[in-house]
């Protein structure tokens, strides 16, 4: 039975007894530490930046006993996993992977498919936030205020933000179905900040993977309406307040993953097709398959 966390939001598990699926673990209570012990987890797949993790103030008790790890991926037709140890607890007997979903090839796939007067206008944007965070020592913060945006496509939506994810963090995708498949990694948490939209993709195509039905998976997206309740003012002042994100954003409707599901049919064929085309073979997938599913 899975536990029931009173410090973890939006927790829930995803493949029995093989992932699951949560907010960051960040603010743990002593008591859930322990509740978490007892899934025996193994690994967590933190789809966070290296900057984000490190930028909370949040106590991280998880990581006491996690050897924190920053994997990056290198090249799109063959990538290659690199692995780096940001830092270590007092036991280590799990690591704690950060994958960042908003990369390099992500920035340059939101910049690229953009009118040429808004990329300009943009890096422009961004040189000013650059000077002044500079001079006043602001340690990013105006920067930051001109990067998220951009990179959640507010003036576009979040299924154009969802889409992006798709075809721009494709290699974050690959990584991270590559360590959720690791038996050696099992049992998994996967997490974001809130639990909804990063890990939301990396489910959508776990679980189409996996066969599951396309109701099945529009579902599982859905329970974070409400599994970030808990969360609700939190994630307004962390977006909707300082960088002017319609409120949308902090929804996770049906019609947005089912939008979302048709463009990847449309596009890219099927989950399965999705998956050949960000670099796995198709003996990589029936691999994946019954490591989860074994």
């Amino acid at each position: 039975m899975t536990p029931d966390f009173q410090s973890l939001p939006n927790f829930r598990e995803l493949v029995p007894g093989k992932l699951y699926r949560s907010s960051a673990p960040d603010n743990v209570t002593a008591s859930d530490v322990d509740k978490f012990k007892s899934l025996g987890v193994k690994a967590i797949v933190d789809l966070r930046s290296l900057t984000e993790y490190q930028r909370t103030n949040a106590p991280k008790p998880m990581d006491n006993t996690s050897q924190v790890v920053e994997v990056t991926v290198k090249g799109r037709k063959l990538p290659e996993l690199q692995f780096t140890v940001q830092g270590t607890g007092a036991d280590n007997d799990r690591r704690h992977y950060i994958i960042s979903m908003y990369g390099r090839e992500y920035f340059t796939g939101v910049l690229g498919r953009r009118p040429w007067y808004k990329r300009v206008y943009f890096i422009l944007m961004l040189i000013v936030a650059w000077i002044v965070d500079t001079i006043l020592r602001a340690k990013g913060e105006y920067t930051y205020k001109v990067l998220v945006p951009f990179m959640l496509s507010t003036d576009q939506g979040m299924l154009q933000w969802c889409k992006d994810m798709v075809d721009f963090s494709s290699g974050t995708i690959f990584a991270a179905l590559q360590l959720l498949s690791d038996p050696q990694n099992q049992p998994t948490v996967f997490c974001c900040a809130h639990g909804k939209d990063r890990t939301g993709m990396v489910a959508a195509v776990v679980l189409g993977m996996l066969g599951r039905p396309r109701e099945d998976i529009v579902e599982d997206y859905n329970k974070s309406e409400e599994g970030t309740k808990q969360l609700y003012t939190k994630m307004y002042n962390d977006t909707v307040v300082p960088f002017g994100v319609a409120e949308s954003y902090l929804w996770a409707r049906k019609e947005t993953m089912q939008q979302l599901l048709d463009y990847i049919d449309q596009k890219y064929g099927s989950v399965e097709s999705y998956l050949l085309s960000i670099g796995f073979s198709m003996e990589d997938v029936e691999n994946m398959r019954g490591n989860l599913l074994g």
